[in-house]
């Protein structure tokens, strides 16, 4: 059986990962890159949640909306909320926005 042990000496010679610019990040096919492209697209308008949840995914895109506000995206995405009412009717309508 060969094992390697790392040593700290190893960990300091890895080379360091280069940070990906907004732009590149912007090409790539994934969840996070369709809402960003939209809300940069669209920055400063409030956007409901419901069209980034089908850019997104329906159960994630709030969660793709926080990892768009962290490295290495490093976005400033706002949220409000409104609570809505049509006689006996109560919804909640969440918007988002890029500034």
């Amino acid at each position: 059986m060969d094992v390697r042990m790392t040593t700290l000496i190893d960990i300091a010679e890895a080379p360091t990962p280069t940070p990906m610019s907004l732009e590149a990040l912007l090409t790539r096919d994934s969840m996070c890159a369709r809402i960003a492209r939209h809300l940069l697209a669209h920055r400063g308008q409030w956007i409901d949640g419901q069209v980034l949840s089908k850019l997104g995914g329906y159960a994630a895109y709030r969660t793709r909306i926080s990892d768009l506000r962290k490295a290495p995206w490093c976005l400033n995405v706002e949220n409000r909320y409104r609570h809505m009412k049509d006689g006996d009717r109560k919804w909640i309508v969440s918007e988002y926005r890029c500034v």
